[in-house]
């Protein structure tokens, strides 16, 4: 689990964080318990490298079609 919080770290994950943070600050001081929930979902997202890129989390469909 650390490995995957303190290594790899591009310009993307930077970018999703800081959104991530942005998005904290501004609902903290708004006070809107929803979007602070938004917001650390949106923190924690990057910091442990999760989520779908490049379309990863497609479902694939396997059934074959029947004429």
């Amino acid at each position: 689990m650390s490995n995957s919080i303190f290594r790899n770290w591009n310009l993307i994950r930077i970018v999703r964080l800081l959104i991530g943070l942005a998005l904290l600050y501004q609902a903290i001081l708004s006070g809107s318990y929803m979007l602070i929930g938004l917001a650390i979902i949106l923190c924690v997202i990057p910091i442990i490298n999760t989520g779908c890129g490049a379309g990863t989390c497609t479902q694939h469909n396997n059934k074959k079609i029947e004429r």
